[in-house]
């Protein structure tokens, strides 16, 4: 058993399955003398209704996703050109796309037993987003491994600490390098005028993203409060099962302990009787021997008598 097919497995199943199933795998990699595969596992957060959504497009809806991350890669060359022909037609394009695959995946929730929220579809819409803005963000969706959704101001690279599992396995995450070197580039095109107004968006996404850094911080303090309470759950459970196995070994060997109890006093009783009856024996046999004596003498003196020659 590998980490990899481990969280693989886990961020394709349902939200209700999820921690019994990573419960069951620690248990598994602990019964296999891998002491620090359990952790790992044990260390793979459950995702947000949300992030589990897109983590479901990306496996069941997978060409849709491929469309939307391909529309991706020509809206950043298109960034970095300064196109604004071409980015206003690819902006038509990413709303209809966007759109459309979050009313695929309201779908997809509802086919899995699951009815999504305006606020989660709206979450939903805004990692797609993400995702066609930053090519890190593509890659963390891409990978199915989700924990949390993503969010883009359009200037700064996306936020990607803590949003998907095992990042060291997808592929490097920071996207900075391609956003600093496409400001660069498009500087370069910009006239003084276009400056000024860049810098006057710069400062309404600066307060933005300080807003939306503000509430991410607080979803990811509530995220880790539930992935340490759901441990502590899972760690009570362990821990209540091992009390009902030690209860049960107790009440029977308790139960065993009785019977033999049962069983040394009719030993017991067996032992009286017998003993009784050896008594009854012994005297019976001393009566049997005194009686053969006397009844030897009888003979003796009668044989003596018979011996004894008339009388004249």
């Amino acid at each position: 058993m590998e980490l990899a097919e481990v969280a693989d497995e886990l961020y394709a199943l349902l939200p209700e399955e999820f921690t019994a199933t990573r419960n069951e795998r620690a248990k598994a990699a602990r019964a296999a003398g891998d002491k620090e595969l359990v952790q790992q596992i044990r260390g793979l957060p459950k995702p947000s209704k949300d992030a589990w959504v897109v983590n479901m497009l990306s496996r069941r809806r997978a060409e849709d996703i491929a469309r939307v991350l391909e529309l991706g890669a020509t809206f950043r060359e298109a960034q970095q050109d300064a196109d604004r022909d071409e980015l206003r037609e690819l902006n038509r394009q990413r709303n209809q796309l966007v759109g459309a695959l979050a009313k695929q995946a309201r779908r997809l929730a509802g086919e899995l037993g699951h009815d999504l929220s305006e606020t989660t579809v709206t979450d939903v819409e805004q990692t797609l987003r993400a995702a066609i803005t930053d090519s890190a963000a593509a890659t963390a969706v891409r990978s199915g491994w989700l924990t949390r959704t993503l969010s883009a101001t359009g200037l700064e690279p996306v936020d990607l600490s803590g949003s998907v599992a095992l990042p060291e396995m997808i592929g490097p995450l920071s996207g900075t390098a391609e956003s600093k070197a496409a400001s660069r580039r498009g500087n370069d095109k910009k006239s003084g005028a276009r400056k000024s107004v860049q810098q006057k968006k710069h400062s309404r996404a600066e307060a933005e993203r300080k807003d939306a850094e503000r509430q991410k911080a607080a979803r990811r303090e509530a995220e880790h409060a539930e992935r340490e309470a759901e441990r502590l759950s899972a760690d009570g459970l362990e821990a209540e099962r091992r009390i009902e196995d030690t209860a049960a070994r107790r009440d029977r060997l308790t139960g065993e302990l009785d019977d033999l109890r049962d069983r040394i006093r009719d030993v017991e009783r067996d032992i009286e009787t017998v003993e009784r009856d050896l008594r009854s024996a012994e005297q019976e046999r001393k009566r049997i021997r005194r009686d053969e004596t006397e009844a030897l003498s009888k003979a003796e003196r009668a044989r003596e008598r018979a011996e004894q020659p008339p009388e004249n």
